[in-house]
């Protein structure tokens, strides 16, 4: 494993440029990574991008906090500038969106469902802000791969569940790559997803607060699979946009 420590957004894209020059293959990125949460006059649930959220105070909150931030919609802007660099580039650049649907949402009794994250998956439909994003780079849905199952069938055509993943993880995947973290746990079945679709560089946008699990799970997965993919671990904080590129710290797997 390999470690940088970067000091400007222009240093970073430099690495993830060459990066994706160098690769051998497809690459996807991880970007724009967001929590659901509840509506406080309903239990309906939706993105934790403040960006589009009216409501003052719950905007206020989401802004402010170290994991949302400005994390959700910075990392997908640079996301999509770099799929547009793959394409200009003759490179085939593909991105994922991961989304905490378990954390800050009203939990269900056990053995129920939450409807209301059930409903937001059937919706199944981009936040405003990324539409946006897309359109003015000239970009579709298409550039999005979708949420497959173990067997390849699609479980949602925009969005990886981290309850999903790491339920995918406790009936394929524990027996034959401990880890322990449940960060770690949902990386092992989406990095094995990305290999059956022939990833060959994976670059991942994540809070700096899952940097142990999502560096373990990674790793693990290379180890315990043999896997010959390569991936790129990008570690933020989200709560400062003047300097959000700032000491950014980047593991090549």
């Amino acid at each position: 494993m390999n470690q940088f420590l970067t000091k400007s957004e222009t240093e970073l894209l430099k690495i993830l440029k060459k990066e994706i020059n160098d690769a051998n293959g497809s690459v996807c990125i991880q970007a724009g990574h967001f929590a659901l949460i509840n509506d406080t006059k309903s239990e309906n649930v939706f993105p934790a991008i403040f960006e589009d959220i009216k409501d003052k105070k719950i905007k206020n909150a989401v802004k402010t906090h170290p994991y949302m931030g400005y994390l959700p919609l910075i990392t997908w802007e640079l996301g999509i500038s770099l799929v547009k660099y793959g394409k200009e580039t003759k490179k085939d650049v593909k991105i994922l969106i991961i989304v905490n649907d378990w954390q800050w949402i009203k939990r269900a009794e056990k053995s129920e469902k939450n409807i209301y994250r059930d409903m937001f998956y059937e919706k199944a439909e981009l936040p405003r802000s990324y539409k946006k994003e897309l359109e003015k780079n000239g970009l579709t849905e298409e550039i999005i791969l979708p949420f497959k199952d173990k067997n390849g069938g699609v479980v949602n055509r925009l969005f990886f569940s981290e309850t999903k993943l790491r339920k995918q993880f406790e009936r394929y995947y524990k027996a034959t790559c401990p880890v322990s973290h449940g960060c770690a746990q949902e990386y092992v079945p989406m990095l094995s997803r990305l290999e059956k679709e022939n990833i060959k560089t994976f670059i991942s946008f994540v809070p700096r607060t899952c940097q142990i699990a999502v560096n373990e799970g990674s790793v693990n997965f290379k180890k315990s699979y043999k896997s010959g993919m390569r991936t790129v671990n990008i570690f933020v904080d989200g709560i400062f946009k003047k300097n959000f590129w700032e000491k950014v710290e980047v593991f090549v797997i």
